[in-house]
């Protein structure tokens, strides 16, 4: 995800945290992940479109961006991480 980049963005994100506060902004989080899940497990019964879950995922991955903000968590360190949960999920494809 490349929304950081912006430093426009990281304003309005910003923004939101200090105009709703960080508690509530870590609740948001929360449902919206929860309604992507409620989208990903209705695409199973053919009761979500495409655009839904586009609009989910959206939705939480700005969510993903403000907890980064308020936990003031470093992108290069979450790269990192995610390149090492990449090996380790190759390891297990390797293995299978």
């Amino acid at each position: 995800m490349t929304l950081y980049t912006n430093n426009n963005i990281t304003d309005v994100l910003e923004n939101a945290i200090h105009t709703y506060g960080v508690s509530l902004q870590l609740v948001i989080a929360i449902e919206e992940m929860a309604e992507l899940t409620q989208a990903i497990s209705k695409s199973f019964r053919g009761q979500e479109n495409r655009d839904d879950i586009i609009g989910e995922v959206a939705d939480v991955m700005v969510m993903l961006e403000q907890i980064i903000l308020i936990y003031n968590l470093d992108h290069q360190d979450i790269e990192n991480m995610i390149q090492e949960r990449l090996a380790r999920l190759e390891r297990k494809l390797l293995e299978e």
